[in-house]
């Protein structure tokens, strides 16, 4: 019995059917190429912890925003580090042009090589009096100039990692001023799509609110409000706001805070006597030892009544010790721990806010000063970790937010961050022309004209390079005229033996001028004269010399 299968095993070819799988599938590629280009599909924060009842999604986190500015103003070395930065970042407030130093800010094309026209310089002043000026000079209203705005957003960078600036534009989109706000009211809409992603929201949707107190105040655009935080997470349920460094360092902050009201406390309300006075053998009345006590404890009680001494009768005076040692240097220790852990997350030098730095990061102090005893060196290597991000970022947010709209071509950016003083300045100029810029690039730099003969980058080897390829350019040139002068003899010499050939061959004087091929022949070996091949003049030259006739 024969069996048959039931599927098949080959089947008739179509051509309508295959030509209209393949156009099915050219849609579903297409298709799905499209959609993926049009929006990313991944979730920005979790849809699911948004409250539907709320248009805003506050900032998950067990410390409040209220709580954050607590924790700065009230702990002395946070502080002292935002003010120490405040006051940094406050040197570059100004345009670098009209400073002798060149420390600021200024207005550059993007692209550094392209060329500065008059009209170009012109519009590149203009924005800078814009952004001196936080706008317009001719609008009328009052409104802080960039230093206090400066000073105002690095404020609330380091306290709540959160920047924002209000954008006043006219009906045209024409950007007017523009204003610092308070980072701790600025919330961020939720999209209404409710799907969990910011992609679906225009620059023209309500991005932002300002909430005072649970009541929503003011609501603002993405082309009417500029946010930035320095330290964004992929968090979904962080919701794209910052992550503070004070909320990174809650718990060494708590200690900080501790270790200071204890001592604090120690000198207020110190409890502990430092000692007992005991008079033996009980021989004082009751009356002669109350009224020691009294003068006792009127001259040389503590500091608001610390450490009070309790006195006891006795027979004689004996002072008994209750407060041997409070362990000082581990207690010093611990606080050293603590003020280095706030500093290293601050990306900041213990040094430049007053503290000494003894050890951390697991090398001795000792050490360390063998190998770098450089206090500028260890401030530099700070300002590099710490200062200069924060530029960047605001540098940065000032590009995206106000730059690009007044003209996209142009950037912002801060000047002279590592720019010396003194004496210091002067040596590292003359390290620079004499390593890789010219006598003019520098010129250039400190706003002076150029010189002659200052393109030049005065390092000896480079010197001694410049002034031996000069002196073999003169050497080829000397022998290119030797060769001239030997080309000039040699055609002489040839017109001769021409004019000696048509004489013997019986050529009348009036006809010895040469022809168009002999004088092509003759250029052609000019030319290989010329070439500076020396084998071939010496053979020019004896076969010119051996077609003479002897005397």
């Amino acid at each position: 019995m024969e069996y048959q299968r039931k599927s098949i095993a080959r089947a008739e070819y179509d051509p309508k059917w295959e030509n209209h799988v393949s156009e099915e599938l050219t849609k579903a590629i297409f298709s799905t190429s499209r959609r993926s280009r049009k929006a990313p599909r991944a979730l920005d924060f979790n849809p699911v912890a948004v409250l539907d009842v709320l248009e805003y999604k506050d900032k998950i986190s067990a410390l409040s925003w209220e709580f954050l500015q607590r924790m700065a103003r009230k702990d002395s070395v946070v502080a002292a580090i935002i003010q120490t930065r405040v006051n940094q970042v406050s040197r570059f407030c100004y345009p670098s042009r009209y400073r002798e130093d060149k420390v600021g800010f200024k207005i550059r094309p993007r692209d550094p090589k392209a060329p500065i026209t008059p009209a170009l310089e012109k519009k590149i002043i203009e924005i800078e009096n814009f952004i001196e000026h936080c706008g317009k000079e001719d609008e009328q209203g009052l409104r802080d100039p960039f230093p206090v705005f400066l000073k105002k957003i690095v404020r609330d960078r380091l306290t709540y990692d959160a920047v924002a600036v209000e954008l006043v534009s006219t009906r045209k989109g024409e950007l007017v001023s523009f204003h610092a706000v308070d980072a701790a009211t600025i919330r961020l809409v939720i999209p209404k799509d409710g799907k969990g992603s910011f992609s679906s929201m225009s620059r023209d949707d309500i991005g932002y609110q300002q909430v005072i107190q649970g009541e929503v105040k003011a609501e603002f655009t993405f082309n009417e409000m500029g946010y930035g935080v320095f330290n964004p997470m992929t968090d979904i349920n962080q919701f794209g706001y910052g992550y503070s460094e004070l909320e990174q360092l809650v718990a060494i902050i708590t200690s900080h805070l501790y270790a200071e009201s204890y001592n604090r406390l120690f000198f207020q309300q110190g409890s502990l006597p430092k000692g007992m006075l005991n008079f033996k053998n009980g021989n004082m009345s009751r009356q002669k030892l109350e009224a020691f006590k009294r003068q006792w404890q009127m001259q040389i009680a503590g500091l608001t009544g610390a450490w009070r001494m309790p006195i006891v009768s006795g027979t004689d005076i004996q002072y008994i010790p209750m407060h041997l040692s409070n362990r000082d240097m581990e207690f010093a220790k611990w606080l050293d721990y603590l003020v280095n852990i706030i500093c290293s997350v601050y990306a900041i030098s213990p040094d430049e806010i007053g503290f000494p730095s003894r050890g951390g990061a697991g090398t001795d102090s000792h050490e360390r000063a063998l190998f770098d005893n450089s206090y500028e060196s260890k401030l530099r290597n700070s300002r590099d970790k710490g200062l200069y991000p924060l530029l960047d970022f605001i540098s940065q947010f000032i590009n995206k937010n106000i730059v690009q709209r007044v003209d996209p071509d142009l950037i912002f950016i801060f000047e002279g961050m590592d720019r010396r003083q003194g004496m210091e300045r002067i040596e590292a100029l003359n390290k620079e022309i004499r390593a890789y810029k010219t006598i003019n690039e520098v010129r250039q730099e400190e706003g002076l004209p150029p010189v002659e003969y200052g393109e030049i980058i005065l390092d000896p080897m480079y010197v001694n390079y410049l002034i031996q390829k000069e002196q073999l350019d003169l050497q080829r040139e000397s022998n290119k005229l030797s060769n001239w002068v030997q080309l000039v003899g040699l055609k002489t010499q040839m017109l001769q033996l021409q004019q000696l050939e048509q004489s013997i061959m019986g050529v009348s004087s009036g006809n010895s001028d040469l022809t168009e091929e002999e004088e092509a022949s003759l250029d052609q070996e000019l030319e290989d004269i010329l070439s500076d091949d020396v084998p071939l003049l010496n053979r020019l030259k004896e076969e010119i010399e051996g077609s003479f006739p002897e005397e």
